[in-house]
């Protein structure tokens, strides 16, 4: 959508001492959801009431660290909306999609970040900034072999991420 990116931006974000790190040194081990994103969380309004549907408590590492970033993934960039729409289009230079804003999101991300800010290290709130990274990073192939046009734009989305989590822009 008009930016430059570089692959020279992901240097940081692939650090192999960095990644050890992140995956040898994880936060405690608990039971968990496994994917916390907007679109798993039913609320009950006149109840005050939320109910957690489609667990996925089969990850590798079982942190909250896990459910805090897959929530970043759906508030930071609206990743259930990225994935519905279909008008994604690129060329040999350039990689459009849809941009998006909403209001309620960024408005629930605000809140996050001030619970998370309240609650947590910097250093913790980094690991679910990266953590909300490997996500998207882990998300490239499975959307290559689903849709090769909405991928290329998920890899666009990822690289906005990476060059956000290397200024510290969140």
């Amino acid at each position: 959508n008009g930016e430059d990116y570089s692959f020279n931006e992901w240097e940081n974000v692939l650090d192999k001492e960095k990644l050890v790190k992140l995956f040898l040194t994880f936060p405690e081990q608990t039971v968990i959801h496994g994917d916390i994103t907007i679109e798993n969380i039913l609320a009950h309004k006149k109840q005050s009431k939320y109910n957690l549907i489609d667990p996925n408590p089969e990850n590798i590492f079982n942190s909250p660290l896990i459910d805090w970033s897959k929530l970043m993934q759906s508030l930071d960039m609206y990743y259930e909306y990225y994935n519905a729409f279909e008008n994604h289009s690129f060329g040999y230079e350039h990689i459009n999609y849809p941009l998006i804003k909403i209001p309620k999101y960024d408005k629930l991300k605000t809140d996050y970040l001030k619970f998370l800010k309240a609650n947590f290290s910097d250093e913790y709130i980094d690991r679910i900034y990266l953590m909300q990274l490997v996500n998207y990073i882990r998300l490239l192939p499975y959307k290559m072999n689903f849709d090769k046009t909405k991928s290329i734009s998920f890899f666009a989305i990822t690289s906005i991420l990476v060059r956000k989590y290397n200024e510290k822009n969140f």
